[in-house]
């Protein structure tokens, strides 16, 4: 299998500490780079900077082929390019969070998938506790709408 994947999932999971479990999950990662450039900024944690700057033997910076695409001018460089090299590497997912990002990759028919689907698979393949990866995820700068916290939730209330 494999994946492209834009910023967000990268960074969230290594703030948490679950990269490992693309691996398992995804086996090959390609990521962008844009992308690359968005995760090495001064700015970004140094642990997604460290991780990016040596990537572990199956993730991977992949180069666009070709123009890019005038009717994803209205994303971010990252979610452009994730874009076009998921469609260049006719990827099996596009690992992305950000809403605008997936409704485009969406209507190009993409599979998409975001942090917390990436937390669930993992959990339901045993990789990690869900509901621990969650909580550690909620401390982090990570952005989601009420309503999608409070389902998420609510399909994990333990009682």
């Amino acid at each position: 299998m494999i994946v492209v994947a834009d910023s967000g999932p990268i960074h969230y999971l290594l703030l948490i500490g679950d990269i490992q479990i693309l691996l398992p999950l995804f086996g090959r990662v390609v990521i962008p780079e844009a992308v690359q450039s968005e995760l090495t900024q001064a700015t970004t944690p140094a642990v997604v900077r460290l991780w990016v700057a040596n990537l572990p033997e199956w993730a991977e910076i992949g180069r666009v082929r070709g123009p890019f695409d005038e009717r994803l001018v209205r994303l971010g460089p990252g979610e452009h390019e994730a874009i076009l090299l998921a469609r260049q590497f006719s990827a099996d997912y596009l690992l992305i969070d950000d809403a605008r990002g997936r409704l485009a990759a969406e209507a190009e028919h993409l599979r998409t998938v975001g942090t917390i689907g990436i937390l669930r698979n993992a959990a339901q393949n045993g990789l990690i506790d869900f509901r621990s990866s969650f909580e550690k995820l909620m401390g982090t700068n990570f952005r989601i709408s009420s309503p999608f916290l409070n389902r998420i939730l609510r399909e994990n209330d333990p009682s």
